[in-house]
């Protein structure tokens, strides 16, 4: 039954959206359609969230979730109840563009909603379950790479700190182009062996240990202003926390407040002054800052001519720097820093067909993971290829708003590429391993 609310909840959200374009409706009746394309918009995600297998808001779904609201509704959602500016940076912002820019969130959403719905979750069990996959075990080679690792990581929060003194003769700004990201190559290798340790010894404490030290490790982030990092692996640690503990609705509240609070703290550290009056007017900006995604997505609903003027196809597949082309066509010219990119920005910019696919690719996508954690706590979060997985895609899932249009579809068929080409490659050494040993 959920299954039908969610499909006729997207059909109408998409169905009122092109109505919207259709007639031109964003000027007649711009905050009726606001406000109402925002109430389909919170429906669809109540009834996905229902939809869901899993049955926590600690998931892949309930990650995806969090990710569009904190990055991407935030302004919407908190305009409708205070007065607020939607658009901070560049030329005068426009109601009638925002709510385009709002209806285009929402057809993505109807879409995403439409590949999650379509995908039939006993088809993907079926498939999940005949996957044989298997990986070599060996104790001793996953203690070398966790000690490895280890070491790495110690390195990596040690030079950051010694890096953090140089706030106190820069700002953050300034500081970002004095080789500060220099090191962060350590953190990334010790990630990358951590999960290679995984295809020798995943049992439960095992993930649940490695998530810990991966969190612990990308502190080293935080002490220099760097949130993202550490925000994504704290949520794949309560991820694999929660599969052995449940964690209570309340203290995950608490959490949220928690992280709220420390953001807020690390943007004061960053300025080198304070910049909230009180708890409330913190968590209440923080959230509001989140939100900025919002206006790269806003650029490119209305001053796309002048986006694909500053970028074209070859050099945005060639990698050039998308974000600060959005920025530029929309009046801002920051010498330093910028509102970055966005999965919804970088969709539309390549056409609103592209856009509708990707959209539908992301709702299959969720629909597998979903379904490959459901798998986990029916079977006792069993250790198989399904830790490996998930340990590799959740903190992507976390940012997912604000990460390049294929950044998560690649890396999950890369993901899926890597652990057949493995297994299969087990598969024929192991006899040969097995008879010598």
């Amino acid at each position: 039954m959920a299954r039908v609310f969610l499909l006729l909840t997207a059909f109408l959200t998409f169905a009122f959206c092109v109505i919207l374009f259709l007639t031109k409706g964003f000027v007649s009746y711009a905050v009726f359609a606001n406000t109402f394309i925002l109430v389909l918009i919170t429906s669809l995600l109540i009834i996905l969230y229902l939809s869901s297998q899993s049955g926590s808001i600690i998931s892949p779904i309930g990650y995806f979730i969090l990710s569009l609201l904190v990055f991407v509704l935030a302004r919407p959602i908190i305009g409708l109840f205070l007065p607020m500016q939607y658009v901070e940076a560049g030329f005068t912002e426009s109601y009638v563009g925002v709510v385009e820019t709002v209806a285009w969130i929402g057809i993505g959403l109807a879409f995403i909603a439409f590949g999650f719905g379509l995908v039939k979750p006993n088809y993907v069990i079926d498939k999940l379950s005949q996957s044989s996959l298997c990986f070599p075990k060996s104790r001793l080679i996953y203690i070398l790479l966790v000690v490895a690792s280890i070491g790495l990581l110690i390195a990596f929060l040690i030079v950051s700190y010694q890096k953090s003194k140089i706030f106190s003769e820069l700002n953050y700004l300034d500081a970002l182009n004095d080789q500060l990201h220099s090191h962060f190559f350590l953190f990334f290798i010790a990630k990358n062996l951590v999960l290679i340790s995984l295809f020798f010894h995943t049992s439960q404490r095992a993930v649940l240990f490695l998530s810990l030290l991966v969190f612990i490790g990308s502190i080293g982030f935080l002490i220099l202003g760097l949130r993202g990092y550490t925000v994504a692996y704290f949520f794949l640690f309560m991820f694999f926390l929660n599969e052995r503990w449940a964690i209570n609705k309340v203290v995950l509240l608490g959490i949220m407040v928690g992280l709220v609070y420390i953001a807020g703290v690390v943007l004061e550290y960053r300025v080198g002054h304070a910049v909230y009056d009180g708890l409330g007017d913190l968590i209440f900006k923080v959230i509001h800052q989140q939100g900025a995604t919002f206006e790269v997505i806003y650029g490119v609903v209305n001053y796309l001519n002048e986006v694909r003027s500053c970028i074209g196809y070859k050099e945005y597949f060639n990698g050039a720097d998308f974000g600060s082309c959005v920025d530029t066509s929309r009046g801002v010219f920051w010498l330093q820093g910028g509102f970055a990119s966005s999965f919804y920005a970088e969709a539309l910019y390549l056409g609103w067909g592209v856009y509708i696919v990707l959209c539908f690719l992301i709702g299959s996508l969720l629909k597998v993971l979903d379904v490959l954690t459901f798998l986990r706590r029916l079977r006792g979060a069993s250790a198989d290829f399904s830790s490996i997985f998930l340990f590799a895609i959740i903190p992507n899932l976390v940012y997912f708003s604000r990460a390049s249009a294929f950044d998560l579809i690649v890396k999950f068929c890369l993901l899926w590429l890597i652990l057949f080409m493995v297994s299969a490659l087990w598969n024929i050494f192991r006899p040969k391993y097995e008879v010598h040993s």
